[in-house]
């Protein structure tokens, strides 16, 4: 399409419906404004299409059938300055007034009642989740680490860790490690002591590795060993000796690759077997809620 200085007067002049009969007459051997001209008529067929299909009320006679225009040449389509889109904006008014006269009040046909519905009030805020106060589980690093070391034990400062989170139980340091004598039996252990940054013990990891074949008396003297720890570390001996009971059984029936977890009293006891048969167990807090 080549390009036509006319053609932007004649997009603002089609906007304003002012089109001229010298505006026809150029569009007639333009190949920018000829176009241009015959969308714009199609344009207004759409529109008075569409309003025919909306307007309910009889209209006068001719009032949506008023001529766009007259031909200017092939292709084109000439557009008079009225009553183009004029007449479908006197039908759009004239819809607008038979439906402003349909709804007023005493006008048309009853409408039949409907159900009153309640008005549903808006869903109040949910309020604060407050977290549990934390709740002490362990015994201090000082009481674990002279504890273990009555059993001969050895026992090592810890790490700083990376915190995973801002809350009071959120584990910041390996307070204390600790490694069990070689006379223990037919595997080691280590006891990793897991601080929070208010210097509460907050988790504890036990990991153990049989030391020849994965016998059911090895499991059950790791297991042994695993109960004894858990009854010197909690504050709740209840908590310690039941961690203890369930550890002298299903620690045994572990295979490699699969776990077992129980919350006792508010601890929660995980244990796993790596696929390399190690055993690692993790002894956790439980909030109440």
């Amino acid at each position: 399409m080549s390009d036509c200085r006319q053609t932007r007067g004649l997009v603002t002049r089609i906007l304003d419906d002012r089109v001229t009969d010298a505006d026809r007459a150029h569009a007639t051997g333009c190949t920018a404004c000829g176009p241009l001209l015959a969308r714009a008529a199609r344009f207004d067929d759409e529109l008075r299409r569409s309003a025919r299909t909306l307007v309910a009320e009889e209209l006068p006679r001719g009032i949506l059938d008023q001529p766009i225009g007259i031909g200017v040449g092939e292709g084109v389509v000439g557009r008079r300055s009225a009553p183009g889109l004029a007449a479908v904006l006197a039908a759009v008014a004239i819809l607008l007034t038979g439906t402003f006269i349909a709804l007023a009040p005493g006008t048309g046909p009853k409408p039949t009642p409907s159900p009153t519905v309640a008005a549903t009030p808006l869903p109040s805020p949910a309020p604060t989740r407050t977290k549990p106060p934390f709740a002490e589980r362990f015994r201090g690093t000082a009481a674990i680490v002279g504890q273990l070391s009555k059993l001969g034990y050895r026992c090592n400062d810890g790490s700083p860790l990376e915190s995973v989170g801002t809350e009071p139980d959120a584990l910041t340091r390996e307070a204390a490690a600790c490694t069990a004598p070689e006379a223990i039996g037919p595997f080691m252990l280590a006891v990793i002591v897991g601080e929070a940054s208010n210097g509460k013990v907050v988790e504890l990891h036990v990991k153990a590795d049989i030391l020849g074949p994965d016998s059911i008396d090895s499991r059950a003297a790791v297991a042994a060993e695993m109960a004894r720890i858990f009854a010197l570390v909690l504050v709740d001996e209840g908590a310690g000796q039941s961690g203890g009971s369930w550890a002298t059984v299903h620690l045994v029936e572990l295979e490699p690759g699969t776990d077992a977890e129980v919350v006792l009293r508010q601890v929660d006891f995980h244990a796993s077997r790596l696929p390399t048969a190690s055993y690692f167990v993790v002894i956790r807090g439980v909030a109440v809620s």
